[in-house]
């Protein structure tokens, strides 16, 4: 009776340690969580806060990696710098670029967006990564169709590109007129949809060995 009991208790706790670890790592982060919960003002306010570093923390990593390749880059980028002024990127139907990395090794530009996915523990939920890619939804694109755009602008507007490095890194030497641009995404955590995207799609810790 009493080794019944113990055990009883010893899953009830499993059950709630199991249940903070999920919220902790697959819910705030997202700005996720119970409604009544968000009724205390303090806690909300925590929930955002980690939302907000939670956006940054991708990003973050990948410049990390890009600076210790010593490629040029530039980040989250609104407006390209071209030699009649700026131009902005960050409207209907284009959108924020949250890197543009340039790979002479292999003589690319890679047009990239960062995506911090849900991690995914069963196949049901995976679907969830092909609706965001392929299809979107209600109040949001699909990935795909945004970076399509993105990558037909780009390939249209090479020049402007080239005279944003140049003004970025005070360098007039660059040329990238035999470059091609590819669009990426980057991806914290693996999903079955990464085998048969569109876009390759790479994941942090690859440390993106093809672009050196």
């Amino acid at each position: 009776m009493r080794l019944t009991l113990a055990l009883k208790l010893n899953m009830k706790n499993v059950g709630r340690s199991e249940a903070i670890i999920q919220f902790g790592t697959n819910a705030i982060p997202w700005g996720k969580a119970p409604d009544e919960w968000l009724k205390n003002p303090c806690f909300k306010n925590y929930v955002h806060r980690k939302e907000d570093q939670h956006d940054k923390w991708l990003d973050d990593e990948v410049e990390k990696i890009l600076v210790n390749l010593n490629l040029q880059y530039d980040r989250n980028v609104k407006k390209l710098n071209s030699s009649k002024g700026f131009i902005n990127i960050d409207i209907e139907g284009l959108g924020e670029l949250d890197f543009i990395i340039i790979a002479p090794a292999i003589k690319k530009i890679f047009i990239s967006d960062c995506k911090h996915l849900l991690g995914r523990y069963d196949i049901v939920n995976q679907r969830n990564d092909f609706n965001a890619f392929e299809i979107g939804s209600n109040k949001t694109k699909p990935y795909n169709q945004t970076m399509k755009a993105k990558l037909t602008w780009f390939n249209e507007n090479k020049h402007i590109v080239q005279d944003h490095f140049k003004s970025k890194y005070s360098d007039s030497a660059i040329d990238i007129s035999e470059y091609a641009f590819e669009s990426i995404f980057i991806i914290n955590t693996p999903t079955i949809y990464m085998y048969n995207s569109v876009y390759i799609v790479y994941i942090l810790w690859n440390k993106f060995q093809i672009w050196y």
